[in-house]
């Protein structure tokens, strides 16, 4: 049929071509080829009206005959975009494994397909590929390409993937401001993981002026759109009071909620709730629950806890040399607050052999993580002389470090240093300011040093290190 119709639209335009040309003749030297006479055709208003009705014609039937080339290409890139979507849907099954067993390098075929056929979810695919090395070797440079492709096709998966490049410098140079206006794109597209991280540059002030409140708007946005991140990051802001009203209760409620979506860190945080009575009543059991099922789920931070639920018996049976087990694991892991637990019980010999030594080298790495107690325990070390050689020039500068990062437990120590001299020319005016300093911030036994020294009596001190 559509043929039949493409057909009489060029008929239409053929008679319409020829009459148009006849027109032309009329008034040339061609006129004696008796073509009015041939026509019956007496007049040139006839003429005219004749040819004005053939050039509507002409008209209509190229319209009609371009009216069904387009409809032609229409139902063709309709049928490329359903391919498309199936291509496209094909590979994610692969990708995921879903409806069809892990095969990462078909799901790239059938991505790159999707993608050359317009679809930018198989553009957005084809660049996780190779983000993540899934079916392609990992090239952080081609996943951008392919990002920036899905992106400009206001792919909203691509574009917060684009700023996540942007953002932690892969296959493109870091940068902050164009981190923040892919994430952006993504979060005015209704993409719930550019708005938690959008509410991140807000938050933290990256690429975007530092604004809690509106971090707090746009986590909140992701949160009611199901977002773990966006719901834990709520949460914290509940519980920090920044950006909107500090509540444990509503930072409960959310860490509650993310615990329902599975989420390690949701539990590690509902388990400190518990664990410290803030926003749930004190519970030790629930919290130790809470930091197993969150070290089950890949959460890191609860091997600490786990660790001092032990050492003090909350919620489990004390038992410092499973303490020591946990800290170990931990400080595997590289947390800060672990491996100075595990120089603590090394330090104090509980649930493992003493060994200064071994304590010293926990404290060390955990003080250039920027444990403070850390760092403050490292100067009882040198101070003392226990599993390094004794510096009293490196205890001082090890307090120094502490107390400048608000670490009150070093003043003390250092206005002893300044009075005996140690490390230091002594000083006895400079040991009475850190003294003075110490009884302001609720350290009693400062007044007492402050007495001896304006009666001139030796005041006598041993330090040590500050234990879990």
């Amino acid at each position: 049929m559509k043929k039949v119709l493409r057909i009489i639209s060029l008929v239409f335009i053929g008679v319409g071509i020829v009459f148009l040309v006849l027109y032309q003749l009329q008034k040339s030297q061609y006129n004696n080829w008796g073509i009015y006479e041939t026509l019956k055709i007496e007049s040139e208003g006839s003429i005219l009206l004749l040819v004005y009705l053939f050039a509507l014609l002409f008209f209509a039937g190229a319209l009609f005959f371009i009216s069904l080339e387009l409809d032609k290409k229409g139902k063709v890139n309709k049928r490329n975009s359903e391919l498309a979507e199936k291509k496209y849907f094909e590979g994610l099954n692969y990708y995921t494994g879903i409806d069809a067993e892990q095969d990462y390098k078909k799901a790239y075929k059938l991505f790159h397909r999707a993608a050359l056929l317009g679809s930018s979810y198989g553009e957005n695919g084809v660049g996780d590929c190779y983000y993540t090395g899934n079916g392609r070797e990992k090239n952080y440079k081609m996943a951008v390409k392919w990002y920036i492709k899905g992106a400009n096709h206001n792919n909203p998966n691509s574009q917060n993937s684009l700023g996540v490049c942007y953002y932690f410098g892969n296959g493109v140079d870091v940068s902050y401001e164009e981190a923040a206006k892919w994430f952006k794109k993504g979060a005015d597209n209704g993409f719930a993981p550019s708005m938690n991280n959008l509410g991140n540059c807000y938050f933290n002030g990256q690429g975007l002026t530092q604004d809690y409140a509106t971090a707090f708007e746009w986590f909140l946005k992701g949160a009611n759109e199901n977002n773990v991140d966006a719901i834990n990051n709520l949460g914290n802001c509940y519980y920090s009071g920044l950006g909107t009203e500090r509540s444990f209760e509503k930072a409960f409620e959310c860490f509650q909620r993310s615990t329902v979506l599975n989420s390690p860190y949701g539990h590690f945080r509902l388990g400190l709730c518990y664990y410290y009575g803030e926003g749930a009543t004190l519970n030790y059991e629930v919290a130790y629950d809470l930091f197993a099922k969150a070290n089950k789920l890949g959460e890191d931070r609860a091997l600490n806890y786990l660790g001092l639920c032990f050492y003090f018996g909350n919620g489990v049976e004390k038992n410092h040399k499973t303490a020591v087990k946990w800290f170990k694991q931990g400080s595997e892991k590289d947390l800060p607050d672990a491996l100075t637990n595990l120089g603590n019980m090394q330090y104090y010999g509980e649930g493992t052999p003493q060994s200064f030594e071994g304590a010293v080298k926990n404290y060390k790495r955990a003080a250039f993580l920027g444990q403070l107690q850390a760092t403050y325990n490292l100067g009882i070390c040198y101070y003392n002389g226990n599993g390094v050689h004794q510096s009293y020039e490196q205890a001082l500068e090890c307090f120094r470090n502490a107390m400048s990062k608000g670490y009150d437990e070093a003043i003390i120590p250092i206005g002893y240093c300044y009075e005996k001299g140690y490390g230091v020319l002594r000083d006895y005016g400079k040991a009475e300011e850190y003294y003075e300093e110490a009884l302001n911030k609720g350290y009693k036994q400062a007044n007492k040093l402050i007495k001896n020294l304006v009666n001139k009596k030796d005041n006598t001190l041993e330090f040590t290190a500050k234990n879990i």
